[in-house]
């Protein structure tokens, strides 16, 4: 339902408890992405669909820039070895930097 949606969402982002405009936001956003037959809860292909993250988002991209700029043998395979000795390529980025701060 679209209140066990929100206190999900509101147990790692209190902050916004009180914030009429974010539930307002949130609330329409459970409307218009996430309850696609409009019944009022998420039936279980909605739940997958909102848990799984989609293929096109940018933190895959990221991963796969990163894998690349590490997999020297270009096997699409990460090695311990190829992991330490590129371990720059992950420290360095700007995507992994901002989001480990969150």
């Amino acid at each position: 339902s679209l209140e066990e949606y929100i206190a999900d969402i509101l147990a790692d982002e209190e902050e916004y408890a009180n914030t009429p405009e974010w539930l307002a936001n949130e609330s329409e956003r459970f409307k218009s992405e996430h309850d696609k037959d409009g019944s009022g809860s998420l039936e279980q292909d909605e739940i997958r669909q909102w848990l799984t993250p989609n293929n096109d988002s940018p933190a895959r991209e990221v991963a796969e820039r990163l894998v690349l700029g590490a997999d020297e043998d270009l096997d699409g395979v990460l090695s311990l070895q190829e992991l330490l000795k590129n371990h720059a390529v992950f420290l360095g980025n700007s995507f992994v930097s901002i989001h480990s701060e969150l």
